[in-house]
């Protein structure tokens, strides 16, 4: 099997080290040990998946580290998403003894370990698919305990003393701003940065809902939906880009042009709904793999499946729907308007990917083999 080398991380006795592999087809990913004395190489955990190797913590075909640091001598931290969602492992690198240290329908992301190595923090998505919270994992007990846990977005730092945050905080209606807070549950975030300018202030921006629409296969999507004050009958669905991205969420969008132009869509009367379609990050395994050897099907067909909640549920008439996205929005937004003429009345594709023999092997090497 031709493979990839990550960096090897030694234990703390300089005696082993832990190196992460991965094949180069991305459907198999091993953590072996390094015995330092002869170079021996020993496998101590192994992932598969039928589709690809992914999800937070995991490492990738870029050369991006997963997650892997030592607890001792003996134990090291991993995640796997062998339970359909990413969660952290610890295991005994001699007996191969292996422990769930987080489990249940949400997602671990940049774990770190504390320097006296009793806690981890991590930020994850408990509460709700479009979160992201701070949570400390307490290694005795395998107790978490929510730090800053509600409906927003958090990006952190700890202090080389561990009792103080910097953090980033944002949510559907307010930019990222940094803010400092104490190392304890249920602190007040102290403000640091106001980084809007006044204009800003003055503008009338309407908070999305955050809602769920049945799929035809009996899924349901994550949608942001915006209601005009005065519908116009008219209704207009975004598709975010890079496939596996989340823009159904409760912090500051990366589409914040296209947010904006949301707030403007609506002020004339239209409905905006903006999904986070099969395949988007944050839910997941088996939606992550959802297009597997299938782009544009099962995706597309979640935006064909809003259409008709909009027509049903919303006063949208069927024949006023258009669709609009970028990269890979816009790649949907030409098979919906090719495949499903009937539901898309007109689309806008910006800087679509139109053949995927012409995009970039790391991509699609996952996903279409």
């Amino acid at each position: 099997r031709s493979s990839d080398l990550h960096q090897a991380i030694m234990n703390p006795d300089e005696s082993s080290a832990l190196v992460d592999i991965r094949s180069y087809d991305n459907k198999d990913r091993w953590i072996c040990s390094v015995d330092l004395t002869n170079g021996k190489i020993s496998e101590l955990e192994h992932q598969h998946d039928d589709a690809w190797i992914g999800g937070p913590g995991i490492s990738e075909w870029n050369e991006e580290e997963g997650t892997l640091f030592w607890l001792n001598a003996t134990d090291f931290v991993f995640q796997s998403e062998v339970s359909g969602y990413s969660h952290l492992y610890s295991m005994n690198a001699r007996t191969l003894q292996k422990k769930a240290l987080t489990s249940g329908q949400w997602e671990v992301r940049d774990p770190f370990l504390s320097n006296d190595k009793k806690t981890i923090y991590f930020i994850g998505n408990k509460i709700h698919p479009g979160v992201r919270n701070g949570y400390k994992l307490d290694l005795a007990s395998n107790q978490i305990t929510a730090l800053f846990e509600g409906n927003f977005g958090i990006e952190w730092s700890l202090s080389p003393d561990e009792k103080t945050w910097a953090i980033r905080y944002s949510t559907p209606t307010r930019p990222w701003e940094l803010c400092l807070a104490p190392n304890k549950p249920g602190e007040k975030l102290i403000p640091v940065t106001k980084s809007t300018l006044p204009g800003f202030d003055q503008l009338s921006i309407q908070s999305p809902e955050l809602i769920r629409i049945p799929a035809s296969d009996g899924k349901q999507i994550y949608a942001r939906k915006y209601t005009p004050a005065k519908p116009n009958g008219a209704a207009v669905l975004f598709v975010h880009g890079a496939g596996y991205l989340q823009n159904a969420h409760h912090y500051w969008s990366y589409y914040q042009r296209e947010m904006l132009f949301h707030q403007l869509l609506i002020e004339k009367g239209y409905t905006v709904l903006d999904l986070d379609y099969r395949a988007s990050e944050g839910y997941g395994r088996d939606w992550r793999t959802a297009i597997y050897r299938d782009m544009g099907n099962r995706d597309l067909k979640d935006y064909v499946d809003a259409a008709d909640f909009l027509v049903k549920n919303q006063g949208v008439d069927a024949k006023r729907i258009g669709i609009y996205g970028g990269s890979y929005g816009g790649f949907i937004t030409l098979m919906g308007l090719l495949k499903s003429p009937e539901t898309f009345n007109c689309g806008a594709a910006l800087r679509a990917v139109t053949d995927w023999a012409h995009y970039n092997h790391e991509y699609t090497s996952n996903i279409l083999n």
